[in-house]
């Protein structure tokens, strides 16, 4: 197995003793995306194409985009340097923008409420986060994947049942104020699978690469654990393969879910 941190390591040794007769960079031995300072013990001069040499060694060690973005720009292949350097800069504020969403919006992720929150938890529970039912119910789960067990499902089916006995339409529409008729849905339930697919995310996706192999997502969450959603929204259906990005040359075909919505097999509430 290739130690490429050794080589790496020897390369700027060796670099160091050179004399230097060229144009030459500032190379920092741990890069500023990584927190490296401009401290002396932290730089090192290189030639233009030793430059290039030390980030794509980085490269082949940790793997990191960023070294290879700085090992394109410098060996002049800058059209496909910028395309990776726009998409790490897309992709980094879209991390931020949702940490900063998640940070104001989320009265949880305030410090105070949380705190608040557990000792409200503490004080119920004797000490503790959780009430035995409720530790029961997580350990239930946990041993079954993640699945409700048929009690549990037939017992919700039934206190759900209960709660709409008797409340009509006026009534539901004031227990539950965010439903009314101006949701195309109000007043419907979907059977089976069905229920919760909302929107079109549900649909299958197909991705055929550049060498003809195909992959298939039943819907879009599980496409968006390894591809990015607005490529795959914007790409799909258009019959042009993609320009950039992880799927570069790739199709995108959607096929919508017919069944989602008003069907023959909706259960009605009334």
């Amino acid at each position: 197995m290739i130690n490429w941190q050794e080589i790496y390591k020897k390369f700027l040794q060796e670099r160091e003793t050179t004399k230097l007769v060229e144009v030459t960079h500032r190379h920092h031995i741990v890069p500023r995306y990584e927190q490296g300072g401009n401290e002396e013990d932290n730089l090192v001069r290189l030639s233009v194409r030793d430059h290039a040499t030390a980030h794509w060694i980085r490269y082949k060690w940790l793997g990191k985009l960023q070294d290879k973005v700085a090992w394109l720009m410098l060996s002049g292949k800058t059209v496909e340097g910028e395309r990776l350097r726009v998409q790490l800069a897309f992709e980094k504020y879209t991390i931020e923008d949702r940490r900063y969403i998640m940070k104001t919006r989320n009265p949880m992720c305030i410090s105070k409420n949380m705190e608040k929150s557990l000792e409200t938890k503490r004080q119920r529970y004797g000490g503790k986060y959780h009430s035995e039912r409720g530790l029961e119910n997580m350990r239930t789960l946990n041993n079954t994947g993640g699945q409700h067990t048929p009690e549990a499902i037939e017992k919700r089916k039934q206190s759900l049942k209960q709660t709409l006995e008797g409340l009509g339409k006026e009534g539901r529409r004031e227990k539950y104020a965010r439903v009314g008729e101006s949701n195309g849905n109000f007043g419907t339930k979907r059977p089976g699978e069905l229920a919760g697919n909302y929107g079109k995310s549900k649909g299958t996706y197909t991705i055929t690469h550049p060498d003809k192999s195909q992959e298939v997502f039943d819907n879009l969450k599980e496409a968006l654990r390894i591809y990015d959603e607005g490529t795959l929204k914007r790409n799909r259906n258009t019959e042009t393969p993609v320009k950039g990005g992880k799927l570069k040359g790739c199709l995108i075909m959607y096929e919508e879910n017919t069944n989602y919505g008003n069907n023959k097999n909706q259960i009605k509430w009334i």
